[in-house]
């Protein structure tokens, strides 16, 4: 389970929110949404802060996405992850899983992550990245 789950939608905005203790789930999950908005929260001591994946939804009710279903596919593309303290989280402060590449879909594109706290978390800072590679390409970040 996680914190807080979104699905394909747009323009969705998470901010002001203590999303904590959620140890064998993600802080904040970002199924398939796009265009929106994750700041000023403190996400920590959960599986990872933030997972951002693919899935594919079903076109007739009832709604169902993931990846045993059929349908239009739908990848996290411009989520802002900005002014955050994304700390101790067990594995990933920012996990962009790409758990479902091909399916017509691009891995995430246009995602910004700018002026967040990145500490004491598990495995690093931004899945993908070496702590180095994070650091010096978003150096508004704090990444320890």
């Amino acid at each position: 389970a996680a914190g807080i789950h979104t699905l394909p939608t747009n323009r969705i905005t998470i901010r002001n929110m203590v999303i904590t203790g959620f140890s064998g789930g993600d802080g904040i999950l970002v199924e398939g949404t796009n265009s929106s908005n994750i700041y000023d929260n403190l996400i920590s001591n959960n599986k990872n802060g933030i997972r951002l994946i693919p899935t594919v939804c079903s076109s007739s009710a009832p709604i169902r996405c993931g990846t045993s279903a059929s349908g239009p596919p739908f990848a996290p593309n411009a989520i802002h992850v900005t002014d955050n303290q994304i700390t101790s989280n067990a594995q990933w402060a920012i996990f962009e899983d790409t758990v479902m590449v091909g399916h017509g879909l691009s891995e995430t594109l246009n995602n910004l992550y700018m002026g967040n706290d990145f500490e004491a978390n598990g495995v690093g800072a931004i899945s993908g990245e070496n702590p180095e590679r994070a650091r010096n390409s978003k150096p508004s970040n704090v990444v320890t």
